[in-house]
């Protein structure tokens, strides 16, 4: 699916029961300002720690690969969230709810963790072109609601 502009999906929230969401397919243009975000956000954050906080960061991601090696662990999958701004994406992707409230930015920011997470990561995947292998082993995700 080459183009995406205007494509919606509605999806079912997996916690809150006759709660739906609907989701805009994202386009290339989106996708990227959702990454760049998420690297001002990390660039500010790091800014913000110094240099201090900077080594502990390193020191902690040095242990948790090291008791990964010694226990034999596999490397955990790739987030599809790895990189990307959660409240942009948010911005451009959820378009409509089934709650009494507006879909606007004010009650998106009200989300409560899981569902900002869970509704992110869902217009991350059905915005993104299937790979290769996704391809051969299932089929491209329905737009139907």
């Amino acid at each position: 699916m080459p183009v995406v502009r205007g494509i919606t999906v509605w999806e079912d929230h997996p916690t809150e029961e006759g709660v739906r969401y609907q989701f805009r397919l994202l386009g290339y243009l989106e996708l990227k300002e959702a990454g760049r975000s998420a690297i001002r956000e990390a660039f500010s954050q790091l800014k913000e720690m110094g240099q201090e906080g900077l080594e502990l960061v390193q020191k902690r991601d040095e242990l948790r690969s090291r008791l990964r090696s010694e226990e034999g662990a596999p490397e955990p999958e790739e987030d599809s969230l790895t990189g990307m701004s959660v409240d942009v994406l948010l911005e451009h992707g959820l378009v409509s709810w089934t709650y009494g409230e507006p879909c606007d930015s004010e009650n998106k920011g009200g989300l409560d963790g899981d569902s900002a997470i869970w509704a992110a990561r869902r217009i991350v995947e059905l915005s993104r072109a299937p790979s290769k292998a996704e391809l051969k082993n299932s089929s491209a995700p329905s737009t139907s609601s």
